[in-house]
This record gives C-alpha cells, structure tokens and sequence, in this order.
C-alpha cells in the first residue's frame, strides 16, 4: 500500500494535526430527528456530570473512514492528575493500526509501516478540567518539534500557533474526540426521550472569534440540537449541528499547515454530528461516534467530504 494512503490512515482521533486543520462544529444538525426509542422513567430528569476514575485506562476500538480510506485502530486511553490542580491529562498508548481498507497493517511495506511508528509516536496527550471540558494539547512545544522530526520544518505551522486563536482552534480540532465522547454531554439534565435546541456560538466553533483579520463575518448565533432517550440502564446522547462558516476562517486554518485550503472559494455547509451511550453518572461511554459531512466550493467545484469515527470502549482492568 503507498506511504499516502498510510498518511490518511494514522490520523485516527488526531486527523487536524497531519491531514490539515478546518473550521468544525463542536458538535451534531439542526432539526435531525433523534432515534425513537423507549424512555424509562419518563418524568424523571437525569443529570449528566463527568465522574471517569482518576487514575484510569480503557481500551478503545476505532473505526474511521476519511477520504476513502478505512481502518481500524485500537489504542489505550490513560488519565491522569497533571501537575496542575484541577487538571487532568489524557494520553493516546499504544496506538496501532490494524487494517486498512481490509488489509491487514502487518501485510504493509517496511517503508509504510516504518512511517506508521513515526506518526503513531507524534500522537500528543491532551488536557481537560476536573469537569471534563476539553483544554488543549498537552506539551505543546513537545508536540511541535515532534511534527518537525516526522515532515521536517514548518515554521509557518510555528508562527501560527503563536497567534491565541490559531493555537485555539488547532487544539480544539485535535479534541473533536473528546467532545463525541464526552464534552457534548457535560451539564444535560433532562427528562429521558426529551431534546432541545442550544444557544451555539459559531464564532467560536473553531476558537477563531468572527471579527477577527482572518474573518469576514461579525458574531452570530447558530442553534445546535441535543437530546437522549434511556437504554437498558444507559443514556443514548445526540448532538447535531448544521452551519455554515466563513470561507476566510477555512483558508486561514487550512494553511497553517499547508493544506488544500488556498483554494476555498466557499462552504455551503457543515454538518456535524456526535452520538453515545453512556453512563450519565460518569460520562463513561460504552460507544460513540462522530461525523462531518462539508460541501466546500475549491477552484469553481463543489466537492462533498466526509469523514466519520465510530468507538468502542472496554473499561475493564488492563
């Protein structure tokens, strides 16, 4: 298999950080239905609050599909207390391609799985609050002088994160995996089989704030849609968002890292959803999955891209 398709497969959780950054939602469309499914004990509100074990590990199976290409990969995922009070870090161990586009990752060639190694060792740690909400890469000069060892130097990529809202959106891409598994969800309280719409910033979906030099729009307000119906003793979540962002704001994180975003005349829209089942006790989730579907006008065409993750987890004792 050529060392690109490789290239696509590695992303898994990470793919902003070698595949190119684009604006996001932090979440799932506006009117999609939500599943049908029987609520129990439907007068009952149910709050959902962030409890993982600290210290922790589960072992996650990841399905992807992005770009044409499919894997699936497995992983650790270990937290921690950081030297920070009330702040945990996250670590992605022991990352390892399994197929890809049904080919076993052992049947690859030396040169692509040498490069597989590289790129799984680039995967950075991640930061979140006491309450779950997603804060940052972790060790992020660390990060950035790993990338340099795998594509060389990028002191564009450098000169960008010095910018707050640059930096901002890059790491908030990085975390799209952690939204789907558990910051959608933090603060619901709600009645099982209810659902909602939500105030939505879209001027912060990708920590670039509308106004800025990179942005041509002022601030808005989209309405993002968020729900649950109870499951055998756990909680189904969904979040839908549909939006469309400003084309500057697309070019501007695209090139940070020198993407195929020079050419992004328009977007016609994103759509991005996030579903679980999970403990509403803990935010433990049993599974999870994410999609981003993006109409976006490059050099006078219309192109559809998607990409989509799915998750399982296994929280017993490794």
């Amino acid at each position: 298999m050529p060392v690109s398709r490789v290239r696509v497969a590695i992303c898994g959780c990470f793919a902003a950080l070698l595949a190119g950054c684009s604006p996001e939602p932090i979440g799932i469309g506006i009117g999609w239905a939500i599943p049908v499914l029987a609520a129990e004990q439907p007068r009952d509100r149910t709050a959902f609050e962030f409890h993982w074990p600290v210290p922790s590990t589960v072992h996650v199976t990841e399905d992807a599909t992005k770009r044409g290409t499919k894997t699936t990969a497995s992983y650790d995922v270990t937290l921690r207390p950081s030297d920070e009070e009330g702040v945990l870090v996250g670590r992605i161990e022991n990352y390892r391609i399994d197929w890809v586009d049904g080919m076993s990752a052992a049947a690859l060639h030396p040169a692509a799985r040498e490069q597989l190694v590289a790129m799984t060792a680039a995967i950075p740690g991640f930061l979140v609050r006491a309450d779950g909400a997603f804060l940052g890469i972790a060790d992020f000069d660390a990060f950035l002088d790993s990338m340099e060892d795998l594509r060389g130097p990028m002191p564009g990529l450098r000169a960008a994160m010095e910018q707050p809202n640059l930096r901002l959106g890059f790491e908030r891409q990085v975390g799209r995996f952690w939204r789907a598994w558990v910051e959608n969800w933090i603060g619901m309280n709600a009645v099982a089989g209810s659902s909602a719409t939500i105030p939505f910033d879209a001027g912060q979906v990708s920590g670039i704030e509308m106004g800025s030099d990179l942005a041509a729009e002022p601030p808005r307000t989209e309405r993002a849609f968020r729900g649950w119906t109870a499951v055998g003793g756990q909680a189904h979540v969904t979040w839908r968002l549909q939006w469309q962002p400003d084309a500057a704001v697309m070019r501007g994180l695209t090139g940070v890292v020198g993407a195929d975003g020079a050419g992004v005349e328009g977007v016609a829209r994103v759509r991005s959803t996030a579903e679980a089942v999970l403990d509403p006790a803990t935010l433990q989730p049993s599974s999870a999955y994410w999609a981003e579907e993006i109409e976006v006008e490059i050099d006078g065409r219309m192109e559809h891209r998607l990409e989509r993750r799915e998750y399982s987890f296994d929280w017993r004792a490794r």
